[in-house]
This record gives C-alpha cells, sequence and structure tokens, in this order.
C-alpha cells in the first residue's frame, strides 16, 4: 500500500510531518516527490556564492539525503519554485492560483501514481495567515488526483505557516470543516525530528525549529504534529 508524500519545496515534509512519515501513519513503503525542484533560494545565513543550477542540485541532494533516512524512494517535478518566477515568496491567500501550473502538478503526480501504484497520498495544507502560492497549487492539484484516483488523502500540518492561524477551523477544499489527529512528540521524537531538518543545511532557518515547538491553536499542544483525513 504505497504512500506518496507530495513536497511542493525540498524541506517542506521533513518541517512538516519529520516524526509523522517514520511512523504507522503513513503506510509503506514511502516514495517523495518534491514539486518546485527548481530553486535558486538559500537561507541568508547560509552563506554560499553559487549559480541558480548549483542551488538547484545542493537542494535535490539534501532531498535524497533525507529520503535515504526515511526510507523513501526520491521523485522530482522539475518545475520552478515561486521565487525563480516571481523573484519572491508570495504568501497573500488572494492571490489566484496558474491554473497551467495546477495542470503540470496533476500531470507529474499521475505519472507516479500509475508507475509505483500509489495508494495513498498526502500533502501539506494551507491554512494559516501565510499560505505560500506554491503550496496552494500543489494541495490544489494533489486533491484532484486523489478523487480521480480513489485515493485516500492525508492532509498534514503546513509549518511553518500555519503557526499563525486565521481560526480554529480548517476546512476541507469540499468545504467540510476537519478535526485534526494531534500526534504529541516526545523528546526524543523530537530530536530525531530536527536531525531530519538538519539535513536541509541550505534552507533551515530557526524559525523553522521553533515552528515545530509552540503552536498558537489552543487545542494543540507543544511539541506536536497533526493530520487529517
Amino acid at each position: 500500500m504505497s504512500t506518496l508524500l507530495v513536497s511542493p519545496h525540498s524541506d517542506d515534509i521533513a518541517i512538516a510531518a519529520g516524526h509523522l512519515v517514520v511512523s504507522n501513519y503513513m503506510p509503506k513503503p514511502l516514495h517523495l516527490i518534491t514539486i518546485f525542484s527548481i530553486s535558486n533560494w538559500v537561507e541568508p545565513s547560509w552563506v554560499i556564492n553559487v549559480n541558480d543550477r548549483a542551488i538547484t542540485q545542493i537542494r535535490l541532494k539534501e532531498d535524497q539525503e533525507f529520503c535515504t533516512l526515511i526510507d523513501a524512494k526520491f521523485h522530482t517535478g522539475n518545475l520552478e519554485d515561486c521565487a525563480m518566477r516571481y523573484g519572491t515568496a508570495l504568501f497573500e491567500p488572494e492571490i489566484p492560483i496558474d491554473l497551467e501550473i495546477v495542470t503540470t502538478i496533476q500531470n507529474k503526480l499521475e505519472a507516479v501514481i500509475r508507475e509505483e501504484r500509489i495508494k495513498v497520498i498526502v500533502v501539506q495544507f494551507p491554512h494559516g495567515s501565510q499560505q505560500h502560492l506554491d503550496h496552494r497549487m500543489v494541495c490544489s492539484a494533489t486533491s484532484f488526483v486523489s478523487l480521480q484516483h480513489n485515493l485516500e488523502l492525508i492532509f498534514i500540518d503546513d509549518l511553518p505557516y500555519s503557526r499563525i492561524p486565521i481560526s480554529t477551523t480548517v476546512c476541507h477544499p469540499n468545504g467540510n470543516s476537519m478535526i485534526p489527529n494531534i500526534v504529541k512528540l516526545s523528546d526524543k521524537d523530537l530530536m530525531q525530528k530536527h536531525e531530519k531538518m538538519r539535513i536541509y543545511a541550505s534552507q533551515m532557518c530557526e524559525e523553522y525549529f521553533d515552528s515545530t515547538t509552540m503552536h498558537l491553536l489552543p487545542e494543540h499542544p507543544y511539541n506536536s504534529e497533526s493530520f487529517w483525513r
């Protein structure tokens, strides 16, 4: 019962579900696809003087190392991220999504689904006051293909952006409210999750580590991960 982890960018799954992906909540074997794998962005404190192509290769190498650690097969979407397309990341929820890019993502997901006989698909669900445009498009495409291929769809928390919530209610794309499954992380679990996140040395910052140890919603305990299914 193969599971496909759909990651908008190369560090997103490690931040949002670094514990869940190695737990029994995700059926094995695992596959991970990074959709917007072409990027020129690195964490500003990570001093480097290389071109865009080299940055993309560094990020791909980090993805491959992460997949080795969680025993997942790696796939790449080979699409340019928001920073490459527009020169910056866009977080305003009212910005319209690009339907042509959404269709391209759907086609890439369907190719992996057919090739690997995927039965479960996992994606971040944007629901905070900041909603990355790339994350919204990936969520839309993933929701569509899950219906088309009769897959079990699991939404995971959209860390770090969801830590600044709009409200305590999260709604499925069909309009129904969703109740989160909250998984409490032990100190050991959190330490192991942070080890996975550190694989992404070119992208990780303290804000991302902080987002894994706090939550502004009262029903979410500290050191937790959430999913909806």
